[in-house]
């Protein structure tokens, strides 16, 4: 795979590995979701899904003459939590919390042969409606540093 490849595999698997029993429902990026759940009626449990989304930035060339020569890759991991509204904002932070900690600051994930680090804190972002879920967004800031890449 090429770098860009690894690095998604590597960042849609840790995904994957969320702590969650039973585990959510998971929308990956082109791929078909047949596992999306339909909003419940009380007295059930309300339905929960999650969406994993890459938003890579432009590379950027470091270097020091030669003598340091890397590619560094960047972007932002975002996973949407989706609860069926109506049943408050406090469920959905929770879930979205426990991706914050599964993602924290300094986390390694190995991709190929390389490794992709969180570079920062990941952030919970405000609720949105989208009928008939409400989302709380989670972005994970992570880079991968590439030696001798041109």
């Amino acid at each position: 795979m090429s770098t860009e490849a690894d690095i998604a595999d590597a960042l849609l698997t840790h995904v994957g590995a969320l702590p969650f029993s039973p585990p959510y429902p998971i929308k990956y990026p082109d791929v078909p979701f047949v596992d999306q759940p339909t909003p419940t009626a009380p007295p059930e449990a309300p339905a929960v899904w999650l969406r994993a989304t890459i938003l890579p930035v432009d590379n950027e060339h470091v270097g020091l003459d030669r003598v340091v020569d890397a590619t560094v890759h960047a972007g932002i991991l975002q996973v949407d939590v989706f609860h069926q509204e109506g049943h408050g904002e406090i469920r959905p932070a929770e879930i979205a919390d426990v991706i914050v900690d599964h993602f924290k600051y300094g986390t390694r994930i190995a991709a190929g042969n390389l490794w992709v680090s969180v570079i920062a804190k990941p952030s919970r972002l405000a609720l949105y409606h989208d009928a008939p879920w409400v989302g709380v967004p989670v972005r994970v800031r992570f880079q991968c540093i590439v030696a001798g890449e041109e």
